[in-house]
């Protein structure tokens, strides 16, 4: 059999050991923030766009034109601190008349809108949400308004509802700004109040049902949902009609989630199609729903919107596939060997030819990319911050990439490979190590948490929600191993490239032949013969 290594011409290219920190809390302490509520909170408020934090970034701005080196240096940091506050005023400076002050901006403009200001961002806000800390709702009010079509507005979204408590001056705040602002705004605080009012206050978040947005009836289902009132059903059920894309799928998600019924639907297919489905789920939900048993606490899982990305690495070509198997999207990659597919319908594509990553919409225009990466990347992971993790196999090290091109986040492997990344929820990064024949994890400061060997030939590995790794080997095996390292299942096909599990607990992997997916016994229950397969996929 080949190995992987002369395949992909890559000559030009135990026992787990736990951190008990928080990796947040050391990441946070690098970027001179405590992990602390009142640490946080105050972080939050100094980087809010008021008119005197607006009216600051002008002044870092002229001041990065100082005589004075030191001064030019803080008024730089100072502006990345600020984060988004400071776009508008870094964008006219790329125009200003003195050239240090054009040169400084045109540098400084990826990262203020992204990058370490949208990392230290993120991370602050996920460490409010897990101490879900009293009085952080008013200050995550009053900063989501300028996140709005951020990735971060998502993040601050989840921790108003994890912080969100039953207390008058919080519900009233809630209650208020359910009421104004845009609607992706009403939805993320209706969710909120929902959580806080809880079972009890359950009247009150079903009014919100009655809104005539499809994004505002989505979030009350989904606030009735975590109650455990089986109200949100019926709704969820209508609402698998509903336009945006996003709506249906998350409601299609919940059901499946909320009930532990399977019944297909894929929120991208013609509407024929997807009537005949939703209403095999209203007609469940009619049936059933009132005496249904909820699997409570609601999974917070991604919702999965019915398509499958797969890298044609002997054709240099990545593809899409529907619920159907039917090809609806495809572009010329040289030797693609990842890709990944985003929430909005958006693609990340790497080109391990090129050294190259890129992301096109719906519709398969080009959004943005960036070419002259340092390795050839083998594995792409879209995060939360907006930012690109990637595996550079070649070039020994695993990077972050802003949409501007600038890696904010690097760490170097001399001789083992690296062939795939993934960022977990609690800001870790997951690696699988060709060379090393190994999993390992690592906190946000680089520092190894957690190794596990004995994996020749890796190529990648992706953690559970039941704490378990799924891996593959070129070898011909997919196994699922526990954080010991023990064997818990495991699949043979021809040199699998990457493996996902699916919401319903089957496993789809992919190989030299295409895709096979695998149910828990073993058993292939369904294939898919793809001429030129070979690299990874990603259902989504």
């Amino acid at each position: 059999m080949l190995t992987l290594l002369r395949l992909l011409a890559l000559a030009l290219l135990a026992t787990p050991v736990f951190a008990g920190e928080d990796p947040n809390d050391a990441y946070l302490r690098e970027n001179k923030l405590e992990p602390t509520s009142e640490a946080l909170i105050a972080f939050l408020d100094s980087v809010r766009a008021t008119p005197e934090n607006k009216q600051h970034a002008v002044e870092m701005v002229k001041q990065l034109g100082a005589e004075d080196y030191e001064a030019r240096e803080r008024a730089a940091a100072e502006l990345i601190h600020l984060g988004l506050v400071a776009a508008e005023a870094v964008e006219a400076g790329k125009k200003d008349d003195d050239s240090e002050v054009r040169m400084r901006c045109i540098h400084l403009a990826p990262l203020v809108r992204g990058g370490q200001s949208a990392s230290v961002l993120s991370a602050a806000l996920r460490k409010l949400a897990t101490l879900k800390s009293p009085g952080a709702v008013p200050h995550v009010l009053a900063l989501m308004p300028q996140l709005e079509g951020h990735s971060l507005f998502t993040q601050a979204a989840r921790t108003l509802r994890f912080t969100a408590r039953a207390d008058e001056a919080e519900l009233s705040a809630l209650r208020n700004a359910a009421k104004t602002g845009s609607v992706p705004y009403r939805a993320a605080t209706i969710e909120a109040l929902g959580a806080a009012l809880g079972a009890k206050g359950a009247d009150e978040t079903a009014g919100f049902l009655a809104a005539p947005e499809p994004e505002i009836k989505i979030a009350a289902a989904l606030a009735l949902a975590r109650a455990g009132d089986s109200r949100c059903l019926t709704p969820l059920g209508a609402l698998l009609d509903a336009d945006p894309v996003q709506v249906r799928s998350s409601a299609a998600q919940t059901l499946r989630n909320l009930t532990g019924q399977k019944l297909p639907f894929a929120a991208y297919d013609e509407p024929a199609k997807r009537k005949a489905s939703a209403d095999a789920w209203r007609a469940w939900i009619a049936k059933d729903g009132a005496t249904a048993k909820l699997n409570l606490p609601l999974s917070d899982a991604h919702v999965i919107l019915g398509r499958t990305l797969i890298c044609l690495y002997g054709n240099n070509k990545v593809i899409e596939l529907d619920a159907e198997g039917k090809e609806t999207f495809s572009v010329e990659a040289a030797n693609s060997w990842g890709a990944y597919g985003l929430p909005n319908g958006h693609r990340i594509i790497t080109f391990m030819g090129q050294a190259k990553v890129a992301e096109y919409d719906e519709t398969g225009k080009e959004i943005w990319s960036k070419d002259g990466l340092p390795g050839n990347p083998m594995s792409v992971q879209g995060l939360e911050n907006g930012n690109v993790l990637m595996a550079l196999s070649d070039g020994h090290k695993v990077v972050e990439v802003d949409h501007a091109g600038t890696i904010v986040w690097t760490k170097d492997f001399p001789g083992l490979r690296p062939l795939d990344a993934q960022r977990l929820e609690n800001g870790n990064t997951l690696i699988a190590l060709y060379s090393g024949g190994k999993v390992i994890e690592i906190d946000p400061t680089g520092k190894q948490v957690m190794e596990i060997g004995s994996l020749p030939e890796i190529v990648s590995a992706t953690k559970l929600e039941n704490g378990n790794l799924l891996t593959c080997l070129w070898n011909g095996e997919v196994r699922e191993i526990d954080p010991g390292g023990k064997e818990i299942m495991k699949f043979t096909v021809a040199n699998p490239g990457g493996a996902q599990r699916m919401d319903d607990g089957n496993t789809l992997v992919s190989h030299q032949g295409g895709l096979t997916l695998f149910n828990p016994k073993g058993e292939k229950v369904w294939e898919k013969a793809v001429g030129g397969a070979g690299g990874k996929m990603h259902s989504y």
